[in-house]
């Protein structure tokens, strides 16, 4: 069997199949389609190929900014014949209709009608909004699935279109509960890939295709899953829809998944195998098992479908209520050397299980207490467990989790939410199955919810027992809305704490008339199933515990019953003393007593249950029997042991013989005195078997002692040997489920490790890959690691690993390395040193903290650049401008675009500039634009780009500061790198004054 945590609608009785097929209003398909602002393209290509007489009404929600018109609506009536129109609030939904949800509101949809709530911020696409006060509003398209699955079931279809963010993967969640179609655009044809990539990490899309593709499989579905008279029409004629194949889909599941599904409700199968067959395009379900013959693939998928794994964080937030309430009431009462174990049945994605470690926690920090927390969680579904662990969900969770605790217990990563270190260290996750794998113990919560409501009566009958075993006396039971515990079935084993929000309290009462559970302790292989046991013996364990006890008692007839005189057991001919009452039929004794009785029976239980202590005997009752009355002796006593079955009283009954009246002396006859021989012979033979008869019975109770003794050592002995026996058992239970605890946390550690190794090759392939010299330092300045290129600085081995730094020879002219690391520790600030190596070349090591996941600075990391050529090429240019500046000639250096980079000072001193008004400006725009000239402006843009050259070229140039000038032109194109920038080296002589 399985277990898994999904969402069901509320008011869903007890026992039966959250499914309601109601017609009317809602009776045909609303397919919603979600997408960013750049969906356009995708909405628009979805439309042109979907039919206008599908039967299904569209509603179209996007990330739109609030106060702009969209102008969506008429863009889509140019591509489909169907109507096109704003949402509206209270507009009512009709089929062959397309609704734009507008960018001023939140779109909703109830009975048939939209409703549209004004927002106040821009919506989600992946980054919150902290003004926002409403936080559902930042993921409109989230908010939208959940209503319609609550509005259409089975009959709501999810399209995930193209956009950036993770909206939508919350909300898809609820539409596959229902059994509702989830589709996405596929990634590689979607222009923004973020949302469907969302969508598809969830595992619960039933297929990404490109956009064209998706109106045909739309179609498929609605044909086949949501019209059903068609499909059963089919059935009909062809009479596949039968017994014999179900129990064939069920055998080839069972064959490779290993795990049973035939104590799962026969509706619930049902739809899950009908909306496959809905999905694949197939008639019935003949057709459908022998698909699963040829495509054993598909069984995976069916897998998954029938144990729907979905759930949200703080669901149904009273029933959390209400357990927090419970729990500081249980933690006020708990040692602080104690631990608080918990254990979540049917875990999904995990959702839940924090969500308890969540309230756990914050009843301890209320309290002030220092408890520990531990919470298994288990699921039948490994991708749903790497999930769980994986502690990574979409933004979409700030809708269900209050900002305090989302602040508190997640950290938010780009569009998505990671739990902290602190709370994921709390949760162990594993794969298990309930009904197969041994419990875990000693537990003080449990939380099963929506777990049993899938399950038959004798399947749930099984696990309750279980789940009462697991906890700990005073445990917390917390089920789903539509599960409970009767009294009906399991008697008074539970308590209700609070019987609206389904929590229950262990008690330690035995389940009256009912065998202990049958722990399973050994894991079924995966992949393989157990052949059917025949149903267990209904005395069972119980029943020969009780026989045990009575046989050392010498029990006449007798029951076993509770403090209310429910009956447990029947031993002997209870027939003359108790017989069942007209009516219903029940198992009360004061019911069953016959005439007589009940009054004094009534009178010895209310004595034996007042005190706890001693047995009572009634010896004045009598009951008619036999047209008459009879005594009768009524004898209680309390059950003490074994621990099964402490607490229940034993009820012996057996009749009295009434005293024995003496009959009238007879008057002897005279004696005779020829007699007086025959006299005397008969008193020596009286005599002698008087003698005999003395001797005989002195040699009886010798025997009998001998007997009685022997009897007794022989109780003893196999007392001893029982209570070994119940150690035995317990051991071995212990054993096996701390056995199951150490494989729940050996997996989780396997897969840490797992993860942690190939970060670590990662890691090195990438440090390895740069061709960089890092050098990591732990918080002493030991060597942490460091890449092969460090080895050309410092001396390095894989054995100077754990070796403090200060130690190692180092190729380096630098002595102040552990002085900088110590400063960098000390002030949390980053450096950067230039320095060079022995052998003159140049690096620059930038120090700076090693911060670990938890924001601590746990060390440094040094990371050592090559600027030879750098500082090489710094060198040159402070050479050349030291060349450049003794020369008595006016110099600039100009860039590609005519920029001044350097003038020298006889260019300031001729020219009467200075530098602020030279350097970075373009040469036209020098001192107001007076180097504005037709002969400068061809002699820089014409002639110098195509010589490279130029010599002595003379310019005329009127000057407002200078006046008029003639000047004497060099230019040449500086010979550089040729990666390196062109740069012109412009030469003027003043020649004004010198003769033509």
């Amino acid at each position: 069997m399985t277990e898994h945590g999904r969402d069901e609608p509320a008011g869903t009785a007890a026992g039966s199949d959250p499914t309601d097929d109601s017609a009317g209003a809602t009776d045909f398909p609303v397919v919603a389609l979600g997408g960013s602002a750049g969906a356009l393209h995708s909405l628009q290509e979805f439309f042109g190929a979907m039919p206008a007489d599908s039967g299904c009404a569209f509603v179209v929600i996007t990330h739109q900014h609030p106060g702009r018109k969209s102008l969506l609506p008429e863009l889509l009536q140019n591509v489909t014949s169907m109507p096109v129109s704003a949402a509206r609030h209270g507009l009512r939904v009709e089929p062959d209709h397309v609704y734009v949800a507008v960018p001023d509101g939140q779109v909703s949809i109830d009975d048939g009608l939209l409703t549209v709530d004004s927002k106040p911020g821009p919506p989600d696409a992946g980054t919150p909004d902290e003004g926002h006060s409403t936080r559902a509003a930042h993921h409109p398209i989230d908010a939208f699935f959940r209503a319609l699955s609550a509005e259409r079931r089975e009959r709501a279809i999810a399209v995930v279109l193209s956009g950036s963010g993770a909206d939508g993967s919350i909300g898809l969640k609820d539409i596959k509960a229902e059994s509702g179609l989830v589709l996405v655009e596929q990634p590689e044809t979607a222009e923004f890939d973020s949302m469907p990539l969302a969508a598809l990490r969830t595992h619960l899309v039933d297929d990404a295709l490109p956009i064209h593709e998706i109106p045909l499989r739309i179609a498929d579905f609605v044909h086949a899953r949501v019209f059903p008279e068609a499909a059963e029409a089919i059935d009909g004629e062809t009479g596949a829809s039968d017994e014999e194949a179900k129990n064939d889909i069920l055998a080839q599941l069972r064959e490779r998944c290993g795990h049973d599904f035939s104590g799962y409700k026969d509706r619930t199968i049902h739809r899950r195998i009908q909306r496959r067959i809905g999905i694949r395009s197939l008639q019935h379900e003949r057709a459908y098992a022998d698909f699963l013959h040829e495509h054993p693939q598909e069984l995976d998928i069916l897998f998954r479908e029938i144990i729907v794994s979905v759930t949200r964080f703080f669901r149904d937030p009273d029933a959390w209520h209400a357990l927090a309430s419970a729990l500081r009431t249980k933690l006020e009462t708990m040692s602080e050397d104690d631990a608080l174990r918990a254990w979540v049945v049917g875990c999904a994605s995990g959702e839940e299980a924090y969500t308890l470690a969540i309230v756990a926690n914050e009843c301890v920090s209320e309290l002030e207490r220092h408890i520990p927390i531990q919470v298994f969680a288990t699921d039948l579904e490994p991708k749903s467990i790497e999930t769980a662990r994986a502690g990574e969900y979409p933004a979409g969770i700030e809708n269900d989790v209050p900002p305090e605790l989302l602040a508190k217990y997640f950290v938010r990563l780009e569009d998505h939410y990671r739990v902290r270190k602190s709370l994921r260290e709390r949760v162990v996750f594993a794969v298990q199955n309930v009904t197969q794998d041994p419990p875990f113990t000693r537990m003080d919560v449990i939380a099963c919810r929506n777990v049993l409501i899938y399950m038959d009566n004798d399947l749930q009958q099984k696990v309750v027992p279980v789940l009462h075993y697991a906890l700990r006396s005073g445990g917390l039971l917390l089920l789903g809305s539509s599960e409970t515990v009767s009294r009906d079935r399991y008697g008074h084993s539970f308590e209700a704490v609070d019987r609206g929000e389904k929590l229950y309290r262990r008690s330690d009462q035995a389940m009256p008339g009912r065998p202990l559970p049958q722990l399973p302790f050994r894991p079924t292989p995966r992949g393989r199933h157990d052949e059917p046991r025949p149903p267990e013996d209904r005395r069972g364990t119980f029943g020969r515990t009780i026989e045990r006890i009575l046989l050392d008692r010498y029990a006449p007839a007798s029951a076993v019953i509770n403090e209310r005189g429910e009956a447990a057991y029947f031993h002997g001919r209870t027939g003359r003393y108790l017989e069942p009452a007209a009516g219903v039929p029940g198992n009360n004794v004061l019911d069953m007593a016959r005439e007589g009785l009940r009054p004094a029976l009534s009178d010895a239980l209310r004595t034996a249950v007042a005190d706890e202590q001693q047995g009572v005997t009634y010896r004045q009752a009598s009951v008619r029997t036999n047209g008459g009355f009879e005594h009768t002796t009524i004898q209680i006593s309390r059950i003490d042991a074994p621990e099964s079955v402490r607490g229940l009283l034993l009820v012996s009954l057996q009749p009295t013989p009434e005293p024995t009246r003496a009959p009238p002396s007879e008057s002897p006859e005279p004696a005779s005195e020829t007699e007086d021989n025959r006299v005397a012979r008969l008193e020596r033979e009286f005599e002698a078997v008087t003698a005999e008869k003395r001797w005989t019975v002195e040699q009886l109770e010798s025997t009998n002692e001998d007997l009685q003794s022997a009897n007794e050592e022989l109780q003893s002995t196999n007392e001893e040997l029982q209570s070994s026996n119940e150690e035995l058992e317990t051991s071995k239970e212990e054993m096996e489920s701390l056995n199951e605890e150490l494989s729940a946390v050996n997996s989780e550690l396997q897969e840490k490790i797992h993860s942690l190794e190939q970060a670590n090759n990662d890691m090195n392939n990438m440090l390895n890959s740069t061709e960089i010299a890092i050098l990591f330092l732990s918080r002493e300045l030991e060597v942490r690691r460091f890449t092969e290129k460090v080895r050309d600085l410092i001396s390095l081995r894989e054995s100077d690993i754990g070796r403090p730094v200060s130690e190692l020879a180092s190729n380096l002219q630098y002595d102040a390395l552990v002085e900088d690391a110590e400063a960098v520790l000390r002030t949390v600030q980053t450096r950067e040193i230039d320095f060079q190596t022995k052998s003159g070349q140049w690096s620059r090591m930038r120090m700076m903290p090693y911060w670990t996941i938890d924001q601590r600075v746990d060390g440094v990391v040094c990371t050592f650049i090559g600027i030879d050529e750098t500082k090489r090429a710094e060198q040159g240019e402070a050479y050349f401008k030291s060349i450049v500046q003794t020369l008595r000639e006016p110099l600039l250096v100009l860039d590609s675009e005519l920029r001044i980079l350097y003038a020298n000072s006889a260019f300031y001193r001729t020219f009467d500039l200075d530098a602020a008004e030279v350097e970075d400006q373009h040469i036209y725009s020098l001192a107001g634009g007076e180097w504005d000239t037709a002969d400068l402006r061809r002699l820089l843009e014409e002639i110098l780009p195509r010589n490279r050259s130029l010599a002595d070229y003379e310019v005329s140039a009127d000057f407002d500061r200078l006046g008029h000038k003639r000047l004497m032109l060099n230019a040449r194109q500086l010979e550089r790198d040729p990666d390196a920038p062109d740069l012109i080296l412009l030469a003027i002589e003043d020649v004004t004054n010198q003769s033509a």
